[in-house]
């Protein structure tokens, strides 16, 4: 008589949601046997370990996946809390409590972990004794859900290891997945007519505004001097991710076409421009592009406006490129305050110079005179970009 096999023992609070995914997914996908959704995670948990355990990170915490504008979903908060048992079922690093990872988030006053910089990791480490933590992005495609995770030393903030999967668009997780997000609008055409200071000229490159060559107010408040600046192209709006798509690979929802492109690195940004026969802009062209003339404190003037701009994680997120047309600047331009903040050219080979603001930035940050510092290889999901180019 033939021995009755022996099962491997499962975690119980993980046997039926494995169950009710199986069942669902087998129906739709016969081909799902092939797909186990058990060895995708072991896969990741595996290659994550491995890698943690290399660099002597003893400790790591597990974010909640989100979409690829940072919002997190009930499908991405799932994948991550499987992950983080897939994780402490190895045994090779000691995975945190979730529950204090979010109190830890919601006492820096930030939703996610993407929002924070390395100053901000770092104090996060400090203070739920993390080494590393494991961020993610869940993307719809049309094969199914894109898993993409990365593992992050709280002390440096660059990403050391990344690993990922797709996973059916069936069962649980389409019932997790929540109503499809409204199509924007069409993006808008520039401004008409053109402000006072744009010259009707048929030689106008398609999509951008030309700053005439001339004096205006740089810097700071408390710093602020008159700069020269030769005459020079740039965008109306900020660089979409379809704008993206036609010179670098990316993966976006259909419904976030007109959306900034956003978790770029200086690198990257530096490398579309060129694709596109174009620049980044140094800071000074961005600030007066920005404010003008006139010494003007925001694109639309000197008193903040919340109504002309996104920002103050008033939409949790980006929002369509030139929504605020009442907070355009001077030369018509969408977008120099909030949404994303935007790269420039200066700087140097350690750090560049990004300005404008972001959706979750406050009124400070919004000014055309602000300024922060990223280290170049880096990349964080509030940061985008707009192409310059010479004047003629």
């Amino acid at each position: 008589m033939d021995r009755p096999t022996r099962l491997k023992r499962i975690p119980r609070h993980r046997i039926a949601g494995w169950l009710l995914l199986l069942t669902g997914l087998c129906a739709a996908n016969p081909s799902w046997a092939e797909r186990d959704y058990e060895q995708e995670m072991t896969a990741l948990s595996a290659k994550l370990s491995a890698e943690a355990a290399k660099r002597k990170l003893a400790r790591v915490a597990v974010a909640d996946l989100t979409d690829l504008e940072g919002a997190a979903t009930p499908l991405g908060r799932f994948l991550a809390e499987d992950l983080s048992s897939a994780l402490a079922e190895r045994g090779i690093v000691a995975v945190v409590d979730r529950i204090r990872l979010g109190a830890a988030l919601k006492a820096q006053g930030v939703p996610d972990i993407g929002r924070l910089g390395v100053f901000g990791l770092t104090q996060l480490g400090k203070q739920i004794g993390v080494d590393a933590v494991v961020t993610g992005t869940l993307t719809d495609m049309a094969d199914g859900f894109r898993v993409t995770v990365k593992l992050l030393p709280v002390a440096t903030g660059a990403v050391v290891a990344a690993a990922k999967t797709t996973l059916p668009r069936t069962g649980p997780l389409a019932q997790l997945r929540g109503p499809e997000p409204a199509l924007p609008p069409p993006a808008p055409t520039p401004p008409a007519p053109l402000p006072k200071t744009q010259p009707r000229d048929t030689g106008l490159p398609a999509g951008m505004a030309l700053v005439p060559a001339g004096s205006f107010i740089f810097g700071q408040a408390g710093a602020e001097r008159k700069l020269f600046l030769p005459a020079f192209w740039i965008d109306f709006f900020e660089v979409t991710n379809a704008d993206y798509a036609k010179v670098r690979g990316i993966e976006f929802t259909p419904a976030k076409a007109n959306y900034p492109v956003a978790d770029i690195s200086w690198k990257d940004a530096m490398v579309y421009c060129e694709a596109a026969g174009k620049r980044l802009p140094t800071e000074e062209e961005w600030e007066k592009a920005a404010r003008g003339t006139d010494g003007r404190r925001f694109p639309w003037g000197n008193d903040y406006d919340p109504a002309k701009v996104n920002a103050e994680n008033r939409a949790d997120g980006t929002m369509p490129v030139g929504r605020f047309p009442a907070g355009a600047s001077p030369y018509g331009l969408f977008d120099m305050a909030g949404n994303v903040a935007e790269w420039t050219s200066s700087g140097d080979d350690q750090a560049r110079i990004y300005k404008g603001g972001a959706w979750g930035s406050p009124p400070a940050d919004l000014a055309s005179g602000a300024r922060d510092q990223l280290t170049t290889p880096f990349h964080v999901l509030y940061l985008g970009f707009r192409c310059a180019k010479d004047g003629s």
